[in-house]
């Protein structure tokens, strides 16, 4: 049984520095100043507590992540896409335009200049998040959960993401989810509105 776990704010350095690391998405987050509180699910039969979670390394030293805190995730991600049809997901990839003929199983892949997203909305189902975020499961990872509200017009399929639109796609991210503990699981970080 998982249980959501609140952190305090000694993480958000550690997850700036997992921004930095990433691509236009991340990079546009940090710029925004994007803030919020975190939290991660963890089983109950482990008490955080016990741990400094402020460090994502330390964490994962001194105790085993378990993978079925996806499940967590994905169920949260699908059931962000579907309370509305103005949120969106878009999972940050490493891969490159180069690397379009291996996405196959991903209908919604948008690039961005030479990066590759992919893209997620109300009509896709929980299957296509696992599917999502398995094919982008690199480290550091990113998907922001984004409110799109009037700038509908920000995402096409296939069409790319204007650079100029990354402030608009940042500002708009209500969430976002961040892999941490070795790559084994997932901050969540919620905007304070």
């Amino acid at each position: 049984m998982l249980t959501r776990y609140g952190l305090n704010a000694d993480i958000i350095p550690d997850l700036q520095e997992q921004l930095v690391s990433g691509n236009s998405y991340a990079n546009a987050l940090l710029e925004t100043g994007y803030s919020g509180s975190v939290f991660t699910y963890l089983p109950v039969s482990i008490h955080p507590y016990k741990y400094d979670l402020s460090h994502l390394v330390e964490f994962t030293r001194t105790s085993d992540v378990p993978s079925n805190g996806n499940k967590a995730i994905y169920e949260y991600v699908y059931s962000f896409l579907k309370s509305s049809k103005t949120r969106v997901a878009l999972i940050e990839t490493y891969y490159s335009l180069k690397d379009v003929s291996k996405l196959r199983e991903i209908s919604r892949a948008i690039p961005s200049g030479d990066e590759i997203y992919f893209f997620l909305n109300r009509e896709d189902e929980l299957s296509s998040v696992i599917s999502g975020f398995r094919s982008a499961r690199d480290y550091p990872f990113v998907c922001g959960l984004i409110e799109l509200g009037d700038d509908e017009q920000v995402f096409h399929v296939k069409n790319e993401i204007p650079t100029m639109q990354w402030k608009t796609i940042a500002s708009n991210t209500q969430v976002a989810i961040i892999g941490a503990y070795d790559a084994v699981g997932y901050l969540i970080w919620e905007k304070t509105q």
